[in-house]
């Protein structure tokens, strides 16, 4: 039986396996400070959790993480949550590509607050077999970081 892993990428120096704290106070790395708040503030309002600046990235496709660092396999650890939007690959893309820059001043606020509150609302915490090439976040404290050059090796593992 196949099993689709999870990826992440990371700039750490990391051989086979390492354990992980999760970075609960997470400055976005593209996304805009105040729009990666008001995605906060939405998530927060839905979820009860701030995915944005306490959440960790991952993806099922190995190809989307090469721009973040070497590729690992993840793999949350104790209990944790999910959130992803079936309509969004990646966060900061999305928004660059549909948030209109030719908006009055005075309507901005309310215009992008609208705009994320529309994109978070889409955001679903279950249904991970459906999701594809999508960002997914997961709220966790800790979480393993593995070389995928061990995915055979878990697979045949998890098959027994």
């Amino acid at each position: 039986k196949h099993i689709t892993p999870l990826f992440r990428g990371t700039h750490k120096s990391i051989k086979d396996i390492e354990e992980v704290k999760t970075d609960k106070f997470r400055i976005p790395k593209d996304l805009d400070m105040s729009i990666s708040n008001t995605f906060n503030d939405c998530f927060r309002a839905i979820f009860g959790v701030p995915i944005r600046s306490q959440g960790v990235f991952a993806t099922k496709s190995p190809y989307v993480t090469q721009t973040y660092g070497t590729t690992k396999m993840f793999f949350p650890i104790g209990n944790y949550r999910y959130f992803w939007n079936p309509d969004v690959d990646d966060l900061y893309t999305y928004v660059d590509e549909n948030l209109s820059d030719d908006i009055d001043d005075d309507d901005i606020e309310e215009h992008i607050y609208s705009f994320v509150e529309e994109i978070a609302s889409n955001y679903i915490d279950d249904q991970l077999e459906k999701s594809d090439d999508q960002e997914i976040t997961f709220s966790c404290d800790k979480y393993y970081l593995v070389d995928p050059k061990y995915y055979q090796a878990i697979c045949d593992y998890l098959n027994k």
